[in-house]
């Protein structure tokens, strides 16, 4: 029925259980099938019948401002609203529309139960008794086609109380508890306002009928149509929806059901849950009596509702075709996109095979044709809002068969008659490799990541921008599976050295074999696919994350992949230098230059992420040791002496590292000995699988006492100051300099009124004027700081300029301490 359908799509779009929403998104990327057949992808938009109302719609309006009345003229095109007396509505409490052998019953919170016949109450019977403080339960049976009523009797009916000819009302001053099964849940102990009606169907069976006023029967309506958190001027809509849709039913007396086949009810309460929002509840009250009308006929508008159209509603008899066209199921624009998971949607790709079955099993043989014959081609006769009229199915024996859009939706449980569909002829076969397969060359920081719904049970995810994949392969196409999510950022895809794609991986809800990417046509032979995670995420998202979980090769196979090396030459700003290296431009170096080192204790650090290292220098007669570490094993001692000179030559090398975590490699310059002068060199790094990272130095602090200064400096003393002492001058041109090894530098010292201004250079270079005045005096302050530099020898000066604001007092510099990140470089 029309009214079934409206409430059902309603129903399941606004509270269908989360996973079932994750599985038809999930199963939405499913990668291609099978190559030998076709296969027929359908997708659209929206959720429901298209009719009428939109309640993500009336959401979008009421976010915009809009009013109830206003969102329901626009979806029920000229109508109006109007004021009518309140109404009973009979609601069968059953969810299957099935009549019961027998009911359990319960008086309200009043203890007080009355069952009539009809309304006549010259053969009643009023129960007011306790069990144990609570409400005594009773039976309502059928026999002959008479309704008895028993008492309890350990849980099954007992005593005969009464028994009524034909059917009798139940009643209570308070809402009466069906102690079992009832509603459109099937919940227990569900309590219902109003009177309860129940009407012999068989000889043994009665159906139980709820009689109640028409806004209490919306208290338990409107929640379940409407999510209660919604704007009220939505819930309004729904409100005065939802009482026009059933009032013409309450006028005429006709039974209506607690199911998505008219308006889901389900009560008053259960125990532990109300069923009556106060939203709700609140926006039934600000619209009692209104309902939908049209112009002079003689009842309200049947005000279809639905969940969401994708953008349009439809016309009535674009969906519902034999229906005779009203202005007000004219369809309009919808303002339903905000926050609607059903927006858009793709359905499962459904093979030649399974499409036929389903299609064959639904409308029968009048309209398909006998198996082993399939489906080849679908065309659609579409309405201009989107909406199928017709699809007609062609078979592989020649027949064209035209059936409805509404039927096609129904026999593969379609979203929506606003759909379209895609067919993919056979192809070249698709092969799919494991993210295990030893042929993919990884490179950074690359987890397993167990989860169900990935192939295999497991994925690999990475939360550190700049690591990869490099998939070599030789075939004509390449689809990257992988998995979407909260907590997941962006990635660029390089086809052959182009970059081709900026994929986010971004989703609000976890979901697995996702298609993230996918090039076909490719010329045959051999490609190359890199995929690059970034430091770039949706607003919305957590992390940084990029996962992989399968490849697909079409018309190929994957080839042997090597992982990459990254070269990083000694100048490179991410290479620390500890004890004063010394830099030499040569052709004979890589990159045209080296550093070299003979002071003991001299270090080069480097942090990378990878497999494995190499380091490349020289050796020559005279060259001296150094010993090289990973991750604070014990050194090992490397010789640089050599009977004859060499250039860029490994002089160690490490792999099989951990590929999940940062390594570091120390050498460290033993110095000269009784037979060699102690030189060291390095050339360049060559990293596997990864490249080299920010250092991760610790902060040091050093006191001006570290620092050469010259000029007039005075020593303050100050248990506030670093070390409880700061120097101050106020002659132009003093300075202080102190040369140090590191990526970052602050320099600490006092402000007061009596300071002036100061001049920074770093390197030689001015980079900063700094004013230290304040009106009271604060000591061990951050004066200046920058970093990001490169980890190698630096040189800070601070020299006053003798100049100050006009509120000054004088012209005093004062210099307390630096903290520095890395060391203080040897002095030459």
């Amino acid at each position: 029925m029309k009214s079934g359908i409206a409430t059902r799509i309603a129903r399941r779009a606004l509270i269908a259980a989360t996973a079932f929403a994750v599985t038809l998104a999930a199963s939405a990327a499913t990668p291609a099938l099978a190559s030998e057949e076709t296969t027929f992808t359908f997708s659209g938009g929206g959720w429901g019948h298209g009719i009428g109302m939109s309640q993500y719609g009336a959401k979008g309006y009421a976010n915009k401002g809009w009013t109830y009345d206003r969102i329901l003229k626009h979806f029920y095109q000229g109508t109006r609203i109007e004021t009518k007396p309140t109404v009973t509505v009979r609601v069968n409490l059953d969810k299957n529309k099935s009549a019961r052998v027998e009911w359990r019953i319960q008086a309200g919170t009043d203890t007080t139960l009355t069952v009539t016949q009809l309304s006549d109450r010259s053969v009643f019977v009023a129960l007011r008794e306790l069990v144990a403080g609570t409400p005594a339960t009773y039976w309502i049976t059928t026999s002959a086609s008479d309704t008895r009523l028993h008492r309890d009797d350990n849980g099954r009916p007992g005593t005969i109380i009464q028994t009524f000819d034909g059917r009798c009302f139940v009643s209570s001053s308070s809402p009466i508890r069906i102690v079992g099964k009832s509603g459109p849940f099937d919940h227990v102990g569900v309590r219902w306002r109003g009177r309860l009606h129940f009407v012999p169907d068989t000889a043994t069976t009665s159906d139980c009928v709820n009689y109640v006023n028409i806004e209490d029967y919306l208290k338990g309506v409107v929640p379940r149509e409407s999510p209660s958190s919604w704007p009220a001027e939505a819930l309004k809509a729904q409100a005065v929806a939802a009482r026009s849709y059933a009032y013409d039913d309450a006028v005429n007396k006709r039974v209506l059901w607690c199911t998505i086949w008219s308006q889901v009810y389900n009560g008053h309460s259960r125990p532990g849950y109300n069923h009556e929002p106060a939203t709700t509840t609140s926006a039934i009250a600000a619209t009692r009596g209104k309902l939908v009308w049209y112009g002079t006929e003689t009842k309200p508008v049947k005000t279809f509702f639905f969940s969401s159209s994708g953008g349009h509603t439809a016309n009535i008899e674009d969906v519902w075709l034999s229906s005779t066209p009203k202005p007000y199921y004219k369809g309009v624009t919808d303002d339903d996109a905000a926050g609607n998971p059903y927006y858009r949607w793709t359905a499962s790709p459904l093979t030649a095979t399974s499409l036929s079955g389903k299609v064959r099993s639904r409308v029968g043989t009048s309209f398909s044709a006998p198996a082993p014959h399939v489906i080849n081609n679908i065309t659609l006769e579409r309405a201009a809002s989107g909406y199928t009229r017709y699809a007609n199915i062609s078979w592989t024996n020649g027949r064209t068969y035209r059936i409805k859009g509404d039927t096609l939706r129904s026999v593969l449980r379609l979203n929506s008659t606003k759909f379209s569909v895609s067919i993919k002829r056979p192809g070249p076969v698709v092969t799919p490799y494991s993210e295990k397969d030893p042929n993919l060359a990884w490179s950074g920081i690359w987890s397993p990541v167990e989860h169900v719904g990935a192939y295999g049970g497991a994925y690999r995810r990475t939360s550190l921008p700049g690591s990869t994949l490099v998939t070599r392969f030789n075939g004509t196409g390449i689809s990257w599976i992988g998995v979407r999510g909260p907590s997941f950022g962006r990635a660029r895809v390089k086809l052959d050295g182009t970059v081709v794609a900026t994929v986010d991986l971004y989703s609000s809800k976890t979901l697995t074999r996702q298609v993230l990417f996918s090039r076909t046509g490719l010329s045959s032979g051999e490609h190359t696919m890199t995929i690059t995670a970034l430091n770039s995420r949706d607003s919305r998202s957590s992390r940084f994350g990029t996962s992989i979980d399968r490849i697909n090769v079409t018309g190929g196979s994957l080839l042997d992949g090597s992982t990459p090396v990254q070269r990083y030459e000694e100048s490179w700003n991410r290479v620390v230098e500890f004890g004063g290296w010394s830099s030499e431009t040569t052709s004979v170096a890589s990159g045209g230059s080296r550093i070299s080192n003979a002071r003991a204790g001299s270090r080069v650090i480097v942090d990378f992420v990878g497999t494995g290292i190499d380091w490349i220098g020289s050796t020559a007669p005279g060259f001296g040791s150094a010993r090289v570490s990973i991750n604070g094993s014990a050194p090992t001692t490397i010789s640089l002496a050599a009977a004859t000179t060499t250039h860029q030559r490994t002089l160690f090398a490490t792999s099989s590292l951990s590929p999940n975590r940062t390594h570091r490699i120390v050498i460290e310059v033993v110095g000269p000995t009784s037979s060699s002068a102690g030189t060291v060199t390095v050339d360049r790094f060559d990293v596997t699988g990864g490249w080299v990272v920010a250092p991760n130095l610790p902060v040091k602090r050093f006191q001006e006492t570290s620092a050469v200064k010259t000029g007039s400096w005075k020593v303050y003393r100050n248990t506030l100051a670093s070390g409880g002492t700061h120097i101050v001058s106020g002659v132009k041109g003093a300075s202080v300099t102190i040369p140090f090894e590191g990526t970052s530098i602050t320099w600490r010292g006092a402000r007061t009124r009596q300071y002036g201004k100061a001049e920074v250079l770093l390197d030689g270079k001015r980079v900063a004027v700094v004013d230290l005045y304040n009106p009271t005096t604060k000591l061990n302050q951050k004066l200046w700081s920058r970093s990001g530099l490169s980890a190698k020898r630096h040189t800070l000066t601070i020299r006053v300029l003798g100049t100050k604001r006009s509120a000054a007092a004088g012209t005093l510099v004062s210099v307390d301490a630096f903290d520095i990140r890395g060391q203080l470089a040897p002095r030459p």
